[in-house]
Formats: structure tokens, sequence, C-alpha cells
């Protein structure tokens, strides 16, 4: 895949072989959380919105996996469809909550099941929803940024930890203007975060700013 096919790509399969899905976990799981809170409104049951929220935090590494993995086992059974399958969103947290995929292989197979399910949970059009969210969290790995230190100053830094912990992704903007005024002249970055997002737990540029990996 070359850089213009990534940026423009809508297709998830050629995207995911295009990233080092063995070093990005902690993005992986984000994305696939992501994908999820899409459909929030889907989740009926008070333990499929615990565990996704639980599975958010293990992901950065402030909650236990027994207790990512208990909450799984506790998503009740939901009744099938007319076909025979499983609502989307249970059948997605449960494979979210199991903390134990760690190797390339698993991570791809893991995030095969939850985004198959979530597509058929919004239907027409949920890939390419998807593969933004994935663009947003990922960056573009043919063009890594390099950070400057000086764009690191108490604003940039304040903002940008602010928008992570609140999900106050409308300060975007806000952030855009603090990196240039500290000197970030790079318009990947400053384009991210003035363009329409959406932008999510992940973001790039907000993972790179506070020292997320």
């Amino acid at each position: 895949m070359t850089e213009a096919e990534w940026l423009t790509c809508v297709e998830l399969k050629p995207m995911w072989s295009a990233l080092p899905l063995e070093t990005c976990l902690r993005k992986s799981r984000l994305f696939m959380i992501a994908c999820c809170r899409r459909h929030f409104h889907r989740a009926v049951d008070q333990e499929c919105k615990e565990a996704i929220e639980v599975a958010e935090r293990f992901a950065d590494g402030s909650e236990q996996l027994q207790t990512l993995t208990r909450l799984g086992e506790q998503i009740p059974p939901s009744d099938q469809d007319d076909y025979g399958m499983p609502p989307p969103f249970p059948a997605a947290a449960r494979w979210i909550t199991r903390g134990e995929f760690t190797q390339s292989k698993d991570i791809r197979f893991l995030m095969d099941q939850v985004t198959l399910l979530m597509q058929d949970a919004g239907g027409r059009g949920e890939q390419a929803a998807q593969a933004t969210l994935l663009l947003d969290i990922f960056g573009n790995p043919f063009r890594p940024i390099a950070l400057e230190s000086e764009w690191l100053t108490s604003t940039v830094l304040a903002l940008a930890e602010g928008i992570y912990q609140d999900r106050a992704f409308d300060r975007m903007p806000i952030l855009a203007d603090a990196l240039q005024d500290a000197g970030c002249d790079s318009d990947d970055v400053l384009t991210h975060c003035r363009g329409p997002g959406p932008h999510v737990r992940g973001c790039w540029v907000v993972d790179v700013l506070t020292g997320r990996k």
C-alpha cells in the first residue's frame, strides 16, 4: 500500500496490513472500543457499557486483567435474531474483554471479529467510518512525525492531557493554535487538529504530545 492509498482507503484489511500491529496493542484495543462507542446506544445491558469502559482503562494500564475478564463473563446472554445470530454489541464487548490477546495474529483476529460485528450494527457505510477512526488513531505510518521539544509548552501539554482525560475533542483546534504559537509548523499535525475528525481516545496527535504509544 502506498501513502496515497492509505490516506484514501475505506477498507480495513489492507490498512491493517500496513500497520505494525504487534507493537500497537493499546491502540488496537482503543480502535475497537471506538468502533463500539459509535453504537453505545445499542448496549441495552449496563454490563456491556461497563465492560467497554473498563476495557478502555485496561488499554491504558489503569485496570486489572482480572476485572476485565470478570466483566466480560458477566455480560448477559442475548436473544438471537431471526438468523440465529447474537446482537452485535454484546458479542463485540465480549471479544474486547478478552485481554489475553497479545500477538500480532491474535490482534488481527480480534479486530476482525469486533469490526465485522459493528459493521453489522451500523450497516452500509460503517466500514468507511471505521477507516476514519483508524486514521485518527494510527495516523500516517508512511510519514511519522518528529516531535520537537519546543512544541511541548506547559499550555500544549495541559491542553493535550485535558483533551485525553475529558474526551474533550472539541478543543483540538485550540490545541492547534497553541502548537502553532509554540513553533509547530507541521502541516500534518495542525491539519489533523483542525480537521473535522472524529477524534477519539488514542488520537495520534494527542498520543504523541502526551507520550502515549
